[in-house]
């Protein structure tokens, strides 16, 4: 059997856009507004781009395209749910809210006359970007934990306690070491940052990410978006800002100068 052919969001965006507008230029600017404003709404969605994409872009199933031609729709006239989604304050959604948004999209297929079908592909299409969220594996990791204290049932109250001790003792293992190995990553890429500057002779280095490393645009905005995660961190954190200054002889600011001047 033949695999489903794949089209590229791109693709999808320019065939929507030519529709709207006759014959479009591969430079026009709405190409890549919409392209930015799919990354934020997944983003929204508290999924990884990357692990969305294949070989660097987002491919889909043909049977697929009127699903993304939907949100482009909203998008693009900035009006329906999607929209509502990312011009909203919130920085993410619970998933108990993206399976309600879910439904509400659902229902919105029902009116139009979608059947049952096209409905269930729908349903399975966003299913499936949520598999990827990372809300979705943080509050999993909270339903496995209760799980496991419901299963100790058949234990005393010393037993059981013993039992939690031990669970407690391996997320705290887990906590140290990934703390020790952020505070290490980050020195790094400080040092990679200032390295980088005095090379290229520039006070960006490799902080223009896509120039430095020649990277997808998309692969670019996680890298800028993670500096400014790292520096709010740094400031939020006294003993960490200790560390990194006191390393480098610089202040966290001038460091991660691109993040400082353009924060969110």
């Amino acid at each position: 059997m033949d695999s489903p052919k794949k089209v590229s969001l791109r693709h999808i965006i320019v065939d929507f856009l030519t529709e709207k507008l006759g014959k479009i230029d591969p430079t026009e600017p709405n190409i890549r507004v919409l392209q930015n404003r799919f990354n934020k709404l997944i983003e929204k969605f508290g999924c990884s781009i990357d692990m969305l994409k294949k070989n660097g872009k987002f491919d889909f199933n043909e049977c697929e395209i009127p699903f993304l031609r939907a949100i482009i729709s909203q998008l693009y006239y900035n009006k329906g749910i999607m929209s509502e989604i990312i011009n909203s304050d919130k920085e993410y959604y619970t998933s108990k809210q993206i399976k309600e948004l879910i439904q509400n999209i659902l229902d919105e297929g029902d009116k139009i006359g979608l059947g049952e079908a096209d409905l269930k592909n729908m349903l399975e299409f966003f299913n499936g970007i949520f598999g990827y969220s990372i809300l979705r594996v943080i509050e999993n990791c909270h339903k496995i934990i209760n799980a496991y204290v419901s299963n100790l049932e058949d234990l005393t109250y010393t037993e059981q306690f013993y039992y939690m001790l031990r669970l407690e003792k391996i997320l705290n293992n887990c906590l140290i070491e990934r703390m020790a190995d952020m505070v290490n990553d980050v020195k790094i890429l400080a040092e990679q940052i200032e390295l980088s500057k005095d090379v290229l002779k520039d006070n960006i280095g490799c902080q223009d990410y896509q120039g430095f490393f020649n990277c997808e645009p998309e692969i670019n905005n996680e890298y800028i978006e993670r500096d400014r995660a790292l520096l709010k961190r740094i400031q939020e954190d006294d003993a960490l800002r200790q560390y990194i200054e006191t390393t480098l002889g610089k202040k966290a600011e001038e460091i991660f100068n691109c993040a400082a001047q353009n924060p969110k």
